[in-house]
């Protein structure tokens, strides 16, 4: 999760397109004691040993196009992600990490199935601003953690939530990332599929798509109400966008009783109305950087229009780098966020980053 930067040329060196992508919300201070806490960033945010149903989504270590992705168990062996974080792998290029540390997870689980929503298309461009950039990974074996609740109301408008995962805590540092962390951040717009989150002090940054936003209800107990999709710009300036969990609700809780994930007849409509306009989050071009025109595959979008929120068609929280020890190639993913996936899926030109 990273902060606010605007030095471009380091960005640019790091990775030629960036993607960015996952926070999670809680609601107003007074109403429940977890967000009480001062907010702070996860791009800089706190290091989190609590949220064990958080994990990491990697590559195995000599797959071709390295990755790493945060994702939540919400089922005894299912973890939700981004689309975009399965799109392009296979049940053996992809494990999933536990533990609050990416590089060196505390144990690993095979996976058995990976599949986006079915409306995902791979066009990034289109799935992320229209609320399609969600999926699911079914583990070969039980997860062993108490998986996350799945939050069925709508996201409050100005509510603050915890973002969880591991994306870089600054935006122009790369040995940032990899390390479980959470900060509190405030919800802004949303629409039938999507709510922005993320200010300048508060914001999720390259590595945190997939990621969840949680809610913490009036039991004391965490919900996941969003999973974060794709950022504004490679330098992880706000808002950031979630998919709507209350939206994919029945979807999801299909897949966690047993059924096929292709199967969309508790998919949600289409929506009309995403994403939500730039100016109802309280932003405005003055607070992107000049590169925001330029796509990005480090993160998972870059503004597609000055006005617009729709992302680039770059991929997701991806690192590709080379073969090798486990610690080596989590280097070189790091080094080289993104490029990978944008060799591959590089179709257009965007100006949102989420990753």
């Amino acid at each position: 999760m990273a902060a606010r930067s605007t030095v471009v040329a380091l960005l640019a060196a790091v990775s030629s397109v960036l993607l960015i992508s996952g926070c999670q919300s809680l609601e107003d201070e007074d109403e429940h004691e977890h967000t009480q806490r001062t907010a702070s960033p996860v791009l800089g945010g706190v290091d989190d040993t609590t949220h064990e149903q958080v994990v990491s989504i990697m590559t195995v270590p000599d797959a071709p196009s390295p990755e790493l992705c945060t994702g939540v168990v919400v089922g005894a062996r299912v973890v939700l992600t981004a689309g975009h974080c399965v799109q392009g792998q296979t049940t053996t290029t992809l494990q999933v990490g536990f533990g609050p540390s990416a590089s060196a997870p505390t144990r690993v689980v095979a996976i058995t199935t990976i599949a986006p929503v079915p409306r995902f298309t791979g066009d990034l461009s289109i799935d992320k601003p229209l609320g399609h950039d969600l999926g699911v990974v079914i583990l070969a074996e039980d997860a062993g953690v108490v998986p996350i609740a799945l939050g069925h109301a709508a996201p409050a408008v100005g509510g603050l939530v915890r973002l969880v995962g591991f994306g870089l805590s600054s935006a122009i540092d790369v040995e940032t990332r990899g390390k479980r962390r959470m900060a509190d951040v405030r919800l802004g717009a949303s629409c039938t599929l999507l709510v922005d989150f993320g200010d300048l002090a508060t914001n999720a940054c390259h590595g945190d798509s997939g990621g969840p936003l949680l809610r913490m209800r009036a039991d004391g107990i965490e919900e996941v109400i969003g999973i974060v999709s794709y950022g504004r710009t490679a330098s992880c300036d706000p808002p950031s966008y979630a998919v709507r969990v209350d939206a994919y609700a029945d979807w999801i809780a299909n897949v966690i009783a047993g059924g096929a994930p292709s199967d969309c007849a508790k998919c949600p409509a289409e929506p009309i109305d995403c994403p939500p306009p730039l100016a109802d989050a309280g932003f405005t071009d003055a607070t992107s950087d000049a590169s925001s025109t330029d796509a990005s595959d480090a993160g998972d979008a870059s503004p597609a229009d000055a006005s617009s929120s729709a992302p680039s068609s770059g991929g997701g929280c991806a690192f590709t780098g080379s073969t090798g020890s486990a610690t080596a190639w989590f280097s070189a993913v790091l080094l080289t966020l993104g490029v990978a996936r944008r060799q591959r899926r590089g179709r257009g030109k965007a100006r949102r980053v989420l990753a």
